[in-house]
């Protein structure tokens, strides 16, 4: 799970940047494909934005704070869980 956390984040400033990009076929690409990866590791608020901007990519503006949440969730989990290995 880690390393689909870490691949997520790693991932996630490009997926938002092409969002909040200006064509619509990208937009839609990429909030389809943040869907998915966001609908795997729970992150169901996230998701569900993203479903919104694939169906209509005029509420692109809305992933940003749903993304800005779930990347400090899965930091803080990430932190969380290499404390737990760390004892």
């Amino acid at each position: 799970v880690t390393a689909l956390v870490e691949t997520f984040l790693g991932e996630l400033e490009r997926r938002r940047a092409a969002i909040a990009g200006d064509d619509p076929e990208s937009i839609a690409r990429e909030a389809h494909t943040l869907k998915s990866s966001a609908r795997l590791l729970g992150a169901f608020h996230l998701a569900s934005v993203c479903e919104q901007v694939e169906q209509d990519p005029s509420r692109a503006p809305l992933v940003h704070d749903q993304a800005v949440a779930a990347e400090q969730a899965f930091r803080a989990w990430l932190s969380e869980h290499s404390e737990e290995h760390a004892r």
